[in-house]
């Protein structure tokens, strides 16, 4: 199907002497694309599948009927020293006719003009105005710095592929625009994505990468309070930071008001509608990214990745299969050897679980999934000496993700204490693998367990509060971290386990009587007029009845329990004894 007024911006030709210059050409090409996408009348490809013909000669009436476009844009760049000539053609995909060729002849500096100029005629010739109540990425704040602008174009370059080796050359180079333009607030978004990454993956600690993330982001949306890509990057932090489904989907919707065809946002969507359970919407989503930018890895990974949440494996598989032709990840066989475990093809998955070279990331290590198939297949005994093989692996190396493999290891044992404690550990860590717990198959022999549901709804579920104080000052907290508050006069002392679990401690201007309805969830009982205690925490009673006190392992303090209090307390703490062990 060919979409009238749509366009696909195909990666100018680098013309210069020099090869490297190919982040250039590819910058420019984006930052083209980036401006139309932000447009409700132009339907624009993204970046990945119109790249996806990159130095091919292909007939433009076959790229338009394998993207579903009517226009093409194609082009080249020549840059010398500090001059550069960019030539545009538009071309209509049916007829193969020109609808308009342009070539400009400038001084670097004058770059951004010339990206306005391509997208104002493009938009000219497909019938639309660039809509004049959005930023385009470069129509603000352009850096006077053309060195800079040029450092900016290769951050982006390298930070596109996401390889975890290269983002910190990414950062640098984001840093060093900033040097040479502090007020360019692409930058500033720039590192706040490279934070993100650290964050999300755990290369650093998460709540140290995510203040980065903040603190930059804030900077940029300061600086340019309607750049669409700091909101895209401010979208992933607060999603990333707290779990919170409804807030995302809802600035995901504003969102796609501004960028209608960002198959990345669309994607973004469908993965969160997916976690929350609302398949046939998260189906819906992928279909429309799929239609945006049908070539890319990305969003075929993420494809294959819903159909398996949704038990559809053969379709999974086949997304799999088309993004393992596009893509420098190595880890796509090992999501299909999880697709033929649930079809019962013991025999490939083996296969491919022996021949899939590990990743560095990878979330399962190959004992657990292979102890995992030996299980599912019935064969007790092979089974058995995986089980242990991956024991012996997480408890004598390091792997990524120890507290999620050993829950899956103490749930094919069958010791469910254990299970239920590193299952806990990885979802109060918000390792990011946790978010598909309750829509993975292999989840599913307990999802609808009591103790599983309650887990999934303490942790994913509207735990962030911004506390308000009686000066300026908010304090934001992810509740299942508070051990207890402590009132002091019209002061209150949070106490909390911080990162890496170390206690950390927060004085706040405000008085008890005026937290206590900030703080929601029946797990915060107050047990003593200065005291509010967070029963999720394993405390301990002690003492006798109108002396009781509570004890922590890891605090000095025993919080007292009034004798007014105790009838109704000691019923709120043997309920969450039960429910919280």
């Amino acid at each position: 199907m060919i979409y009238p007024n749509s366009v696909a911006v195909l990666p100018f030709a680098n013309m210069s002497k020099d090869s490297e210059n190919e982040y250039f050409s590819d910058g420019i090409t984006e930052e083209i694309i980036n401006a139309l996408a932000q447009t409700d009348s132009i339907r624009v490809t993204a970046r990945t599948s119109s790249f996806a013909f990159k130095n091919q000669h292909i007939d433009v009436r076959e790229i338009g009927d394998k993207l579903g476009v009517a226009h093409v844009l194609e082009g080249s760049i020549r840059r010398a020293g500090n001059r550069v000539r960019i030539t545009a053609q538009l071309i209509n995909t049916q007829q193969g006719f020109h609808e308009f060729s342009e070539v400009y002849d400038r001084d670097l500096e004058d770059v951004f003009a010339i990206q306005d100029e391509i997208a104002q005629l493009i938009a000219k010739k497909l019938k639309t105005e660039l809509s004049r109540t959005t930023s385009m990425p470069f129509s603000k704040a352009h850096p006077k710095n053309a060195q800079a602008y040029d450092w900016y174009l290769q951050a982006n370059h390298i930070l596109y592929d996401c390889l975890p080796e290269d983002i910190v050359k990414a950062e640098a180079l984001y840093r060093k625009v900033i040097e040479a333009e502090p007020d360019y607030a692409l930058a500033y978004s720039g590192l706040a994505k490279c934070y993100l990454y650290y964050g999300a993956i755990q290369t650093m600690d998460k709540k140290a990468a995510f203040e980065q993330v903040r603190i930059f982001v804030t900077k940029a949306l300061e600086i340019d309070p309607q750049l669409i890509d700091g909101h895209v990057t401010y979208l992933g932090f607060m999603f990333w930071q707290s779990w919170n489904i409804p807030l995302a989907l809802e600035h995901l919707a504003k969102t796609l008001q501004k960028l209608p065809s960002s198959a990345e946002i669309h994607v973004g969507r469908a993965m969160i509608l997916l976690i929350d359970g609302q398949f046939d919407e998260a189906l819906a989503s992928m279909h429309l990214a799929l239609q945006l930018d049908p070539f890319s890895p990305h969003v075929r990974h993420r494809a294959g990745v819903l159909l398996y949440c949704t038990e559809q494996y053969t379709e999974a598989i086949e997304q799999f299969r088309h993004e393992t032709n596009n893509s420098v990840r190595n880890d796509t066989e090992f999501k299909i050897a999880w697709c033929q475990i649930f079809q019962g093809q013991y025999k490939e998955a083996l296969h491919n679980l022996d021949s899939a070279p590990e990743h560095p990331h990878q979330v399962i290590i190959p004992e657990v999934a292979k102890a995992y198939l030996f299980v599912h297949k019935g064969d007790v005994l092979i089974a058995k000496e995986w089980l242990d093989k991956a024991l012996t692996r997480i408890k004598t190396s390091t792997i990524a993700f120890p507290d999620y493999n050993l829950a899956i290891v103490y749930m094919l044992q069958q010791n469910e204490e254990k299970m239920w404690h590193h299952l806990e550990k990885t979802l109060e860590k918000q390792v990011p693998i946790a978010l598909f717990t309750k829509v993975d198959p292999l989840w599913k022999s307990i999802v609808k367990r009591p103790k599983f549901l309650e887990l999934i709804d303490r942790y994913m579920y509207s735990n962030i509060i911004n506390i308000k104080t009686n000066t300026q000052e908010e304090f934001t907290i992810n509740l299942p971290q508070v051990l207890y508050i402590e009132a002091e006069d019209n002061y209150c002392q949070i106490v909390y386990e911080g990162s890496e679990e170390k206690i950390s401690k927060k004085l706040l201007r405000v008085s008890l009587k005026d937290l206590e309805p900030q703080i929601k969830g029946k797990a915060f009982v107050r047990t003593h007029r200065s005291y509010i205690i967070n029963f999720q925490k394993k405390w301990q009673l002690a003492g006798k009845s109108k002396h009781y006190r509570f004890k922590h392992q890891t605090l000095e303090i025993e919080i007292p329990l009034s004798r007014s209090r105790e009838k109704e307390v000691l019923l709120q703490f043997k309920s969450s004894s039960q429910l919280y062990r």
